[in-house]
């Protein structure tokens, strides 16, 4: 198999082939703490919570939805390249994406990363900047959201770390009344990819579509 099909996909993705030839569309990983990918998304989240005590991180491989992901990081960086007077640039997805976590409140995590959906914002309950799909900078943030199993386990919670498209990013101050990032200036029909805002001592960013995240992983944590 060669390597422009191999590239399709993340090169932490465990069993790619089968994701492309089609003989799965999803698994979810459960990842070696001693993996660099492990390390590299604990760091992230002990940022702002080192009290917590990780239980599990794992990867969530759902073809449908990272292909999604990638078409609209296509159209979003042909944009970008536009606005630059058709300058091209050889921009990547990791380019005009970043990794931010999201609570789900009281939604069961599997019901977004099973979904043809993934994040879906038509669910959303009405915001400090509208009703969007809301991710932080900070984990600490998201800790207020996070997903509590009713398994016994009384401290165990669950957020998530995803992958969304940042793209041309826009700070506003709080406007509940936002259905859509606002116009780019001199624009008449393109507009700004996402909404960042500060709210909670962390930064927030706000997608007002499904297209722009991916629940690339679920992390399962208890407060000590």
């Amino acid at each position: 198999m060669d390597q422009a099909c191999l590239n399709k996909y993340p090169k932490e993705w465990s069993n790619i082939e089968d994701h492309l030839s089609q003989k799965t569309d999803f698994s979810v990983v459960l990842m070696d703490l001693n993996s660099p990918d492990y390390q590299k998304v604990a760091a992230q989240f002990r940022q702002t919570m080192p009290q917590a005590n990780i239980r599990s991180i794992q990867r969530i491989q759902n073809s449908w939805l990272w292909n999604r992901l990638n078409s609209k990081a296509d159209l979003i960086i042909k944009k970008m390249n536009q606005q630059q007077g058709n300058q091209q640039r050889n921009l990547l997805l990791e380019d005009v994406s970043m990794l931010l976590f999201h609570g789900t409140s009281g939604t069961e995590p599997e019901k977004i990363y099973l979904s043809e959906e993934g994040f879906d914002m038509r669910f959303s309950k009405q915001g400090f900047w509208g009703q969007a799909n809301y991710f932080a900078v900070n984990s600490s943030y998201s800790n207020s959201f996070a997903y509590q199993p009713q398994n016994g386990l009384r401290r165990k919670r669950q957020m998530f770390l995803a992958r969304v498209i940042v793209g041309q990013s826009i700070t506003l101050p709080q406007d509940n009344t936002l259905r859509m990032p606002p116009l780019i200036p001199g624009e008449t029909t393109k507009r700004y990819d996402s909404v960042k805002g500060n709210t909670g001592g962390s930064d927030v960013y706000m997608f007002y579509s499904n297209e722009n995240c991916y629940p690339n992983y679920l992390i399962t944590y208890s407060l000590v």
